[in-house]
C-alpha cells in the first residue's frame, strides 16, 4: 500500500482531518464540531474530556479503509491553557485565546 499522510486541524469549533497521498490527492477527510463552554461572559472554554476523542473518531473516518499512516501533521488552537493535576489529567476544561477573562487585570499591570 502507498503511503498515507494525514493532516490534522484542532481547532476552536470544529476538528478537521485530511488523508492525502504521496501525491496530494485528498483520499479521505472528515470534520467534526467541537463545543465551545461559554459559562460567562468573556469565557471561552473546551473540555478536554470530549476534544481528544473527536480527534480520534475524526481520523478513523478519514482513515477508512486505509491501515498505515506515514506521517501526520498536527494544527491546534493556541495559545490555550490546559491546568492537568499530579497524574497529567484535565482539572477544569481548557482556556483559549477568546477567553478575556482577565483582560481588565492585564490591563492593570501595563499601567
Amino acid at each position: 500500500m502507498s503511503k498515507i499522510f494525514l493532516g490534522i486541524d484542532a481547532g476552536t469549533s470544529v476538528v478537521k482531518v485530511c488523508a492525502f497521498s504521496a501525491g496530494g490527492e485528498v483520499l479521505g477527510k472528515s470534520q467534526r464540531p467541537v463545543q465551545l463552554i461559554t459559562p460567562h461572559p468573556a469565557w471561552a472554554e473546551i473540555d478536554v474530556e470530549h476534544y481528544w476523542p473527536a480527534v480520534l473518531a475524526t481520523a478513523r473516518e478519514a482513515l477508512s479503509g486505509f491501515d498505515r499512516v506515514a506521517a501526520a501533521g498536527v494544527s491546534a488552537t493556541c495559545p490555550t491553557t490546559i491546568f492537568l493535576d499530579a497524574k497529567f489529567r484535565p482539572v477544569r476544561p481548557r482556556l483559549l485565546s477568546l477567553d478575556s477573562r482577565s483582560d481588565a487585570l492585564v490591563r492593570s499591570f501595563a499601567g
